[in-house]
């Protein structure tokens, strides 16, 4: 059915060029059909909005073979919408016409490279989303209600003192980067003194040392910290009598925030590879 369909539109998009051909070859030998010029532009205009209709969301989620292989009809459909109004109406009837076709055309292109956004980057299906409001609104700590989490890779590292930290690489489906590491000192002592050295070399506090209680992890303290460095945020916890510091950092305070609730009670992965909580 799509197949006919689509069939049919590039049908009528030939049938709407050649009579505009025949017009244009009728008004330079005579000067007669010109009274046609209006349903011409009037029979363009339906087959182009049904291509740009159609095109884009055929064969979603590869590249589009049926949109390459008609764009050069759509181009000339484009070209007759935007020549004919000026000899098929008058002002300001022209203006209102030209007016909706480039408005047509502006919709279509859009929405043409928001799919070619979401092919491009792969498993970051709501960064046009985010991009949008960053952009629109000012908003550079956006968080869409439809942002998920996916493990991007996990190891083990040292540190200058020698000291071993394990790592966590999360990334959003806006493509921004969480990291959780856990860094083992040598002592609850030192844990707790790196955790006091964190806070006062923040550039801004958000949260500064509350408690914190988890239901494996009682008598905890928790700071949310904001750096003027690449890892704008870092959320850091630190929990009585361990020598583990544990840190959540991101470009993004949100993200950070999010990725924190989202495994603090335990987690799982979908079929996807996207995590869900399964604590309460």
């Amino acid at each position: 059915m799509r197949v006919a369909f689509l069939g049919f539109l590039v049908l009528l998009g030939y049938a709407a060029f050649l009579f505009l051909a025949f017009l244009t070859v009728a008004r330079i030998f005579t000067r007669r059909f010109s009274e046609f010029w209006r349903p011409c532009f009037y029979l363009c205009s339906i087959a182009l909005v049904a291509l740009m209709t159609v095109l884009p969301v055929t064969n979603r989620g590869r590249r589009n073979d049926d949109f390459a292989n008609n764009a050069i009809m759509l181009l000339q459909l484009v070209i007759a919408c935007l020549v004919l109004p000026f000899v098929a109406f008058k002002k300001p009837q022209r203006y209102v016409a030209l007016v909706g076709v480039s408005l047509s055309l502006v919709v279509f292109f859009c929405y043409a490279r928001s799919l070619t956004l979401g092919l491009h980057y792969g498993d970051c299906d709501t960064l046009p989303t985010r991009a949008f409001h960053q952009l629109a609104n000012g908003d550079k700590d956006f968080f869409g209600k439809d942002t998920r989490f996916k493990v991007w890779g996990a190891g083990t590292a040292l540190t200058p003192e020698g000291y071993v930290v394990g790592f966590t690489e999360f990334r959003a489906s806006d493509c921004v980067d969480v990291t959780i590491e856990d860094e083992t000192m040598s002592s609850p002592s030192e844990a707790e003194h790196e955790m006091r050295k964190k806070i006062r070399n923040a550039s801004r506090v958000v949260e500064g040392s509350t408690r914190i209680d988890l239901p494996a992890h009682p008598d905890g303290e928790r700071a949310v910290l904001l750096f003027d460095r690449d890892a704008g945020a870092e959320i850091v916890v630190w929990f009585k009598g361990n020598r583990q510091l544990n840190i959540i950092e991101s470009a993004s305070r949100v993200h950070a925030l999010a990725c924190e609730k989202l495994i603090q009670r335990g987690y799982r992965f979908d079929p996807q590879g996207y995590v869900v909580a399964t604590g309460r």
